[in-house]
Formats: C-alpha cells, sequence, structure tokens
C-alpha cells in the first residue's frame, strides 16, 4: 500500500507540472494529505504496534486540516491511536497528544480570527466574537455559497439549494472526459475493496482494523468532497489515494493469501483490469500535456527562476490617502499591486480601521 501511495504522490506531480506556477493553498494540502496516507500505509506494514507513531500522524492530521478545511476528516484516524492508548489506560499520554493537536490547530485559529473575525472562515456557524472588523455574516454566506455553487458547476449563489439529485448530473457533464475516467476508477476502487474484504470475511482471514480505517477515511474524505465543493483539485489527493491503496492491498493479498485459482482472483483481476483501462484517458492526457509542456518551455529561464504571475491593468482608488487597486477587468490582480481588491464594490463597502494599512480594514456595513 504505501508503495502504491507513493507512485500515486508522483503521479499528482505529473498532473499539475503544467500548472504550478501559484502559492495556492491546493498543492501543499494535496501534497501533505498524500504523504500523511502514505505514511500511515508504510506505518502499518512495518511497525503496526507503533502506537505513538499513529498519534503523532494524527497530529499531523489536525496541521494537514489547518492548510485546508477540506482535508478535515482526516483527523478521524485519531481513532485508532485513540482506542489504543485507551485499551493500554495511557491517560498522561492522551492528553499530551491532545496538547500537540491543539497546539497545532491554535495559530490556523487565530489568523483566521485576525483575518476575518471567524473561527472557522467561510463557517458561519461558529460564531464566537463581535470585533469590528468581523466581517458580515452576509458576506461569508455569500463566499461559502459561491465556492460549493462554482464547484457544482452551477454558477449562481441562489441555486445553493438545488437538491443533489438535480446538480450531480450538471456538475457530471461538465466535467473533462479524463477526469471523469478518474472518479470511475474511485468507483471501481470501493468495489474492489468490498471484495476484498468480503473474501476476508468468507475465508476467515484475519483483518486488519487499521487497514479499513485508513480505506475509510478516504473514501469519506471523497464523499465529503463531492457533497460540498466537488471541484476536482480540492480532492485530488483523495481521489488518486483510494484507488493506490486498494491495488496495493490487492497486490499484498494476492501474495500471500490467495494464491489457489478462485472466484475472487477471478473477479478482482477483472477490477484491477478495469481500473487501468478507465484510468488510462487520464495519466495519457497529463502525460501528453506534460511531454509538450516540457519541449516548449525547454529555453526558458522558468526551471531555475519562477515565472511570473498574471496580472492586468489596475484602477486606483483612495482610501484615507491609502491607495487602493483594482483590477478594470476581470478578477486577476497578480502581486505587483498592493493593497488591491478583485472587486470595486468591495472597496465602496470598506474602510480603514485607522490611519495606516497596520490598523486594517473593516466593513461599512454592520450587523
Amino acid at each position: 500500500m504505501a508503495d502504491m501511495c507513493c507512485i500515486g504522490i508522483l503521479f499528482y506531480a505529473l498532473v499539475n507540472l503544467t500548472g504550478c506556477i501559484s502559492p495556492a493553498s491546493d498543492y501543499a494540502t494535496m501534497y501533505m494529505a498524500l504523504y500523511l496516507i502514505a505514511r500511515w500505509c508504510e506505518t502499518i506494514e512495518h511497525d503496526p504496534g507503533n502506537i505513538d507513531a499513529f498519534a503523532l500522524l494524527s497530529v499531523f492530521s489536525v496541521y494537514v486540516m489547518t492548510l485546508k478545511l477540506s482535508t478535515g476528516l482526516l483527523v478521524l484516524l485519531v481513532i485508532f491511536p485513540l482506542v489504543c492508548l485507551i485499551r493500554s489506560k495511557r491517560t498522561k499520554d492522551i492528553f499530551i497528544y491532545l496538547a500537540l493537536g491543539l497546539l497545532t490547530a491554535a495559530p490556523f485559529l487565530i489568523r483566521n480570527v485576525i483575518i476575518s473575525g471567524w473561527l472557522l472562515y467561510p463557517f458561519a456557524a461558529i460564531d464566537l466574537f463581535q470585533f469590528d472588523w468581523k466581517m458580515p455574516v452576509r458576506y461569508v454566506n455569500i463566499d461559502s455559497s459561491t465556492i460549493k455553487v462554482w464547484a457544482r458547476c452551477l454558477y449562481d449563489p441562489s441555486l445553493i439549494d438545488m437538491p443533489f439529485y438535480k446538480w450531480l448530473p450538471i456538475w457530471w457533464e461538465a466535467q473533462e472526459r479524463y477526469s471523469q475516467m478518474l472518479i470511475l476508477t474511485n468507483v471501481l476502487a470501493f468495489v474492489l475493496d468490498s471484495a476484498l474484504l468480503l473474501h476476508k470475511i468468507a475465508v476467515k482471514a484475519k483483518l486488519c482494523r487499521n487497514t479499513i480505517l485508513i480505506n475509510l477515511c478516504t473514501f469519506i474524505c471523497i464523499a465529503a468532497w463531492l457533497l460540498l465543493a466537488p471541484f476536482i483539485r480540492y480532492g485530488l489527493a483523495f481521489l488518486i489515494a483510494a484507488p493506490m491503496i486498494s491495488v496495493g492491498m490487492w497486490l499484498e493479498t494476492w501474495q500471500k493469501e490467495y494464491g489457489s485459482a478462485s472466484f475472487y482472483k477471478l473477479f478482482s483481476g477483472c477490477v484491477i483490469f478495469a481500473m487501468f483501462f478507465v484510468l488510462s484517458p487520464y495519466w495519457e492526457h497529463y502525460f501528453v500535456d506534460d511531454i509538450v509542456f516540457i519541449k516548449q518551455n525547454l529555453t526558458q529561464p522558468c526551471y531555475i527562476c519562477q515565472k511570473n504571475y498574471d496580472t492586468s491593468p489596475m484602477e486606483e482608488y483612495d482610501m484615507n490617502g491609502i491607495t487602493i487597486y483594482c483590477p478594470k477587468e476581470g478578477q486577476i490582480t497578480g502581486y505587483d499591486y498592493f493593497p488591491a481588491s478583485s472587486y470595486n464594490y468591495m472597496i465602496h463597502n470598506t474602510e480603514l480601521r485607522g490611519n495606516s494599512l497596520k490598523d486594517g480594514f473593516r466593513s461599512l456595513e454592520r450587523e
């Protein structure tokens, strides 16, 4: 499993080779999520009794969550070390690891409050503070709804309450064919996992509950991604990890337990072949893209010096003697203009809290 997950990390690098010029949160989040899953699988295979290693990886899952909330359900991995520590009556260690988790999350939560006035932005259900710089709840809800409807390919915040069965076909039709194939590969991975588990139960083979947990957490993360904000790039780590874990489990059990011919071997072999066949358009698309990209940019200096960020012509707005920039068209501000807003209406609805940028901004709207 660990070897296949490491291949998955290389696969993720292949997918993002042509577009990684921006310090977007997706890259760090997905790499760290893949690393966490690979390291968890490696510990299962080589040191399954090392509860402290699993506990520390659970703390690391909190860090991954602070990179992007969409990975938050990886924290469910804490179930395994927590149960083991409770059984071993290691109460002191439980509090130590709990404190480490809280200490890891604290900078993220404090930063959220300083920037937006909310503990978990853009999640308005937890409303604890009344600072004057706090973003109005209306903006928070609009931001949250916009993220979700754009991910669902609806593009209209008023459609946020559209039922799942109605927006799912719209979203599916909007996906590229190779992305659809990646999603279908995950369906096949779930089928393979189920077949493997049922066969183990049938032959009364020993079940590894920790392996079941890492599989379950990965598929739960995929389900949450699909229901909340199904941009492919938001959940790509899980969409890659789930098939890789399944194939790794299949290779391991094939070698160790199921040497004789059986219906399970025939069925699982067919599923593996189908997974490879269905996924081939995905890796072929990005492999060809990367080859073309490298050929076209062999003489460019961006292999050593990063390519400049995109920008656009700017308008200037005066706010108490401070110049605020906004693009004349579109929403791209780049990094050459600061401070800036992608939307001029936000500039008109905002004011400085003092006489300098150090004092920050606040909304002109009041709750």
